[in-house]
């Protein structure tokens, strides 16, 4: 009956929210009143507001009592009560509806109790017709049944014969199915043993390398959290340094961990350090070790860029969709709220040794979920976080001295320039001048070799999913045997072209490599340059400014054919260039000063001043020990700083000087006579000391320094 069931259905969708609407009403509206009553009539409660309100209304079991209700035994004073409601014109679901969302349901309700009574009256009859006609039918049915049995009996008969002429027929077509199959299996297993003789040897090798690196695990991300923690502020030298001391100290503890560590070797990925080579940052392990920190760090990095090294890099590598801002702009929050609504990245430039606190929950990554979506506050306002946002920091600062509680903030990394980072930066600006078609030829096969490299590391990961993913009998996976065919020719492919490239560019490397001596001498310039800071804080130069320059001066150079010839030109033009431009932005009496630190830089370079007697003349005797210094020969001529010194000279100095004091102490009426001369400087040591013992320019130097 479609009113029942709509006015049932109807039901459904009231709960306890719409009940409490009608019983909050104070005073009803008419018709709403006008169905409670109806409904309080079939229920056999009093037809007023106080009864419904009360019980009716109040009972929790009221929405079931209404479904259960006994339509069919439906008192007739209930139901003669009942017409005076359904019978009014007004009173129709529509109308009651307007009023009161649940009143509709209990209107349609009251209808269709109403109509059901109304119909069963004129159905019972007909309905004890049926019965009789179904007694009928069901004698008829019992008779045709038992034919219906015999029938069967023949049918089942004629049913075992045909199962057992079809299993006869299966079992045939299983055999010739399994001979296909078997044969199939054998050309399979052929080109699976074919295609994975080459990837079992990579495997094994690297299981065992695996093996060994989860024995290694705990102490290599030990270290490589202190690494990311706590060194990116330091040098390249210092780093290492820190690196030798925790490594010991995880040895000495017993710590399980490599036998020496790299942190580009722990956390870095070889395909993405290509393409951040490719990028711009430089190849050598610092600045890589400093771009592994960058994206592995839990904290926003904040780059020490004095030269914009990291800077170009960063703005190179996330392209147009980097938002790029300094913090005075006025505009700052706005700008940063779009890049983290949006998951764009974004680099503050020029930071000073002072933060914005606006930016602490940005630092801090200080995160909230609410109903379901990631926010974070920035300022006064919740805003959304996409979690693609990164942020990068920039401070062009050499020195900077961050508080502690903005280094807790950040991840600090030192992006100063490296020996080996700018020796190979001004490589590449040479040869693209003198050997140009052979830089583009080697940036060709950069990219050819990346690429090929992530199409081997593609297909290799791509054998092992289908291998780690098949299921059942893995000669049965016709598609696994056919891509793995098909990824064993791409590979092969790949190879020849992957071997091809690296002879090719070994070629050209080693060209490149024939101009490394003018690239190490611009980069032995450039940090004498930087450090004439030290003299004086005026001597400021860039990092651009210098490459300009450099370039300048292998434009000026004098051209040859000869390669040794023309290398020769190169490094006296940029030698004496660099020396007159940047003399002419130093006072007087700095530009010998200068002229003495790049001499002695190369140098040291070259490995004709070592570390110890550089550090002698600088800052004098330190912390050397003395306890083996032989007796001063004559303590009214020679102070005991004076023979100190020399003692000193004699240790830093030992493979030219071993013999020094015991050669004063022989000779000190002649070493006193050299000493009171007017110009020892210009004149030779005693008994030729100088030439006998093959003494540098520069021990004479300290010679000078600690007697005279």
């Amino acid at each position: 009956m479609p009113a029942l069931e709509n006015a049932l259905k109807s039901l459904d969708s009231l709960d306890k929210k719409d009940l409490q609407e009608m019983k909050a009403f104070t005073k009803p509206p008419p018709l709403v009143m006008m169905t409670l009553e109806a409904v309080n009539v079939l229920l056999g409660e009093k037809p007023d507001w106080d009864t419904a309100k009360k019980v009716t209304l109040n009972d929790p079991k009221l929405i079931d009592k209404l479904k259960a209700y006994d339509k069919d035994n439906i008192p007739a004073k209930a139901l003669k009560a009942l017409s005076k409601y359904v019978t009014k014109p007004e009173y129709t679901p529509e109308t009651v509806g307007n009023q009161s969302k649940a009143a509709k349901s209990l209107c349609m309700w009251t209808h269709a109790m109403d109509t059901y009574s109304k119909v069963a009256t004129e159905v019972e009859p007909k309905r004890q017709k049926v019965a009789e006609l179904n007694a009928k039918l069901d004698a008829a049915n019992a008779a045709l049944k038992e034919k219906q049995d015999a029938l069967q009996k023949v049918i089942d008969q004629v049913a075992a014969l045909q199962k057992k002429l079809k299993d006869t027929n299966d079992e045939k077509e299983r055999l010739l199915n399994e001979a296909e199959l078997t044969k199939a299996r054998l050309g399979r297993a052929d080109i699976l043993t074919v295609g994975l003789a080459d990837e079992g040897v990579r495997w094994r090798n690297t299981v065992t390398t695996i093996r060994q690196d989860i024995i290694n695990l705990t102490g290599d991300v030990f270290l490589s959290s202190a690494a990311i923690s706590y060194y990116g502020p330091f040098t390249g030298v210092y780093r290492a340094e820190i690196v030798e001391a925790w490594l010991k100290a995880t040895k000495d503890l017993g710590i399980p961990c490599g036998d020496t560590f790299d942190l580009r070797a722990v956390m870095g990925n070889p395909v993405e350090i290509r393409d951040w080579n490719l990028q711009g940052l430089p190849a050598d392990s610092v600045s890589i070790n400093n771009g592994v920190m960058t994206f592995r760090g839990k904290r926003w990095p904040l780059m020490i860029d004095p030269q914009s090294q990291g800077n170009k890099w960063i703005k190179k590598k996330e392209g147009k969709e980097l938002k790029v801002l300094k913090m005075t702009n006025s505009k700052m929050l706005l700008i940063l709220d779009g890049a983290i609504r949006t998951g764009a990245p974004m680099l503050m430039e020029d930071i000073e040794e002072m933060l914005d606190p606006a930016l602490d929950p940005v630092l801090l990554k200080a995160v909230f979920e609410n109903n379901g979506r990631l926010q974070i506050k920035l300022g006064d306002s919740e805003v959304d976080y996409d979690k693609a946002f990164k942020f990068y920091m920039t401070t062009k600062m050499p020195n900077p001295h961050y508080f502690p509680e903005v280094c807790i903030k950040v991840t600090i990394i030192n992006f100063t320039v490296t020996f080996d980072g700018l020796e190979e930066q001004l490589l590449n600006e040479v040869v693209s001048k003198e050997i140009p078609e052979s830089l583009a030829k080697k940036v060709e096969l950069m990219l050819q070799l990346a690429d090929d490299r992530k199409v081997l590391a593609a297909l290799e990961d791509k054998i092992l999913k289908l291998l780690s993913e098949s299921s059942g009998n893995i000669l049965d996976d016709e598609v696994l045997i056919n891509t793995l065919a098909e990824s064993k020719e791409t590979s092969k492919v790949v190879n020849i072209r992957v071997k091809e490239a690296e002879e090719a560019a070994t070629q050209i490397e080693a060209a490149c490599t024939e101009y490394t001596p003018v690239a190490t001498g611009g980069s032995i310039l450039y940090f004498v340059i930087a450090d004439l800071a030290n003299i004086n804080p005026m001597y400021q130069f860039s990092l651009t400014y210098f490459v300009r320059l450099f370039n300048t001066c292998i434009d000026m150079a004098q051209k040859s054919d000869d390669i040794d010839v023309r290398m020769q030109y190169l490094s006296d033009s940029i030698l004496s260039n660099v020396f007159l431009n940047v003399c002419r932005g130093l006072f007087e009496d700095d530009k010998l000063t200068f002229s003495f630190i790049i001499a002695t830089a190369f140098q040291k370079q070259f490995g004709e001043i070592n570390n110890a007697e550089w550090s002698l003349l600088l800052r004098g005797l330190g912390l050397l020990d003395m306890s083996a210094r032989p007796p001063n020969p004559d303590p009214e001529f020679f102070s005991e700083k004076m023979w100190d010194f020399t003692y000193a000279v004699q240790l830093c100095c030992s493979e030219h000087c071993a013999d020094l004091c015991e050669h004063i102490s022989n000779y000190t009426e002649d070493w006193k006579e050299w000493i009171c001369s007017d110009d020892p400087q210009t004149s030779p040591l005693p008994l030729n000391y100088d030439e006998q013992n093959e003494l540098h320019y520069f021990q004479v130097l300290l010679l000078l320094k600690g007697l005279c």
